[in-house]
């Protein structure tokens, strides 16, 4: 996964990008962390590019 620099207008948020690979396929991914910090929590939000990955 790749950090991408000034991609979400947020600047706390952090998107990454990246290419899983494994033994049968390649998965494209997108990342988002968002961070909530006066309640002390995470959203994190995660893209593919197969459906398979997102069950």
């Amino acid at each position: 996964m790749q950090l991408l620099d000034n991609v979400d207008p947020n600047p706390d948020n952090m998107v990454c990008a990246g290419i899983i690979h494994t033994q049968t396929q390649q998965v494209g991914c997108l990342l988002r962390l968002e961070p909530n910090k006066q309640a002390q929590m995470f959203r994190l939000t995660i893209r593919a590019s197969k459906k398979s990955v997102t069950r």
